[in-house]
């Protein structure tokens, strides 16, 4: 679990597909869902290239059919996690963490256009 804190607010993001899991402000008001199974399990997942589901889990590019599942690939991928990292460039340059969501041989099978 990522742990980013300022003096306004504590974020936790799951390391696995980079899930906001947590945004609680000081006095401890969450903001974000907190997975309850009986109703849905996910917190704020990256949904990535697609939001829902393809006929059989399946697509067609260039005369290839792909698998594919439910909401893509982005949320079982492990992001590269760089906590003193420049986000910003010029005079809001401050230290902020980057997480990468990278590539990996399932990301370029399942998802051809990028082959």
């Amino acid at each position: 679990m990522i742990t980013l804190k300022n003096q306004y607010l504590t974020v936790l993001i799951n390391e696995q597909g980079a899930e906001l899991t947590s945004v609680k402000d000081t006095d401890g008001l969450e903001y974000i869902w907190q997975a309850d199974p009986a109703f849905w399990k996910r917190h704020a997942p990256i949904l990535f290239p697609i939001v829902g589901r393809l006929k059989d889990n399946q697509y067609t590019y260039a005369g290839h059919t792909y698998e594919m599942t439910q909401h893509g690939f982005a949320l079982k991928l492990n992001p590269n996690y760089q906590p003193k990292s420049h986000w910003f460039c010029g005079p809001l340059r401050k230290r902020w963490p980057n997480i990468r969501l990278n590539s990996n041989c399932e990301s370029f099978t399942n998802w051809s256009i990028i082959n």
